[in-house]
């Protein structure tokens, strides 16, 4: 389903943890060039909507919390990658990489 040409949006509550560290996932391991990451509650909406416009597909890394906040019309490019809250901290964690590599590594190959 994600080809490395495609221009990637990931998202998250804040944007600092989940949503980075799919960026740097998608970037390091499978070539992709096109990945941004940003916020959902700390974004203004004016740069969400340049962010949606400017995605092929909206990752949307977090529980049902995350998910809610993504306005219903984003929902036919966003693809919900469901690691739960945050409870690392830090976009590097061994913990979050592991739950989250194989959720994008089934994306990258379909």
């Amino acid at each position: 389903m994600l080809k490395p040409t495609d221009k990637v949006v990931c998202c998250c509550r804040k944007g600092q943890v989940r949503s980075v560290a799919a960026r740097r996932i998608l970037i390091e391991r499978h070539g992709f060039r096109n990945v941004l990451s940003f916020g959902l509650e700390n974004t203004d909406d004016f740069w969400k909507e340049m962010l949606f416009g400017y995605a092929n597909h909206v990752l949307v890394v977090g529980g049902d919390a995350v998910w809610c906040l993504l306005p219903d019309y984003w929902r036919y490019k966003a693809l919900w990658l469901d690691v739960g809250r945050d409870v690392w901290g830090n976009p590097m964690d061994y913990e979050l990489d592991k739950l989250l590599s194989p959720m994008i590594e089934r994306l990258v190959k379909i």
